[in-house]
């Protein structure tokens, strides 16, 4: 009898053990989204500029908006031409053209 004792509670450790571990991954992830979410959502939206020269012209002084959006089309040239998107190209040439 006292073998069978012994099974059970074993067993009754071992599913103990497994809640446990369980809450605490449960916990953790928890913990992690409260932490992540306020630092997620401070980044800037959209594609983080990777040019060491566009960056460098972002922080320049210049209240222009229709420089910027004049730099920011031709920026996105780069990315057009690698994608040929030639009909995207045209229309940025277009507006540049019309300013």
């Amino acid at each position: 009898m006292a073998v069978g004792t012994s099974k059970a509670h074993s067993k009754r450790l071992l599913a103990l053990r497994r809640i446990l571990q369980a809450g605490l991954l449960t916990l953790l992830l928890f913990c992690l989204n409260v932490v992540w979410s306020p630092v997620a959502s401070a980044l800037p939206p959209g594609n983080a500029i990777t040019d060491g020269k566009a960056l460098l012209r972002y922080a320049l002084p210049i209240d222009n908006k229709p420089i910027r959006d004049i730099q920011l089309d031709l920026e996105n040239i780069s990315d057009a031409l690698r994608a040929r998107r030639i009909p995207s190209i045209n229309r940025t040439i277009d507006t540049i053209q019309n300013y």
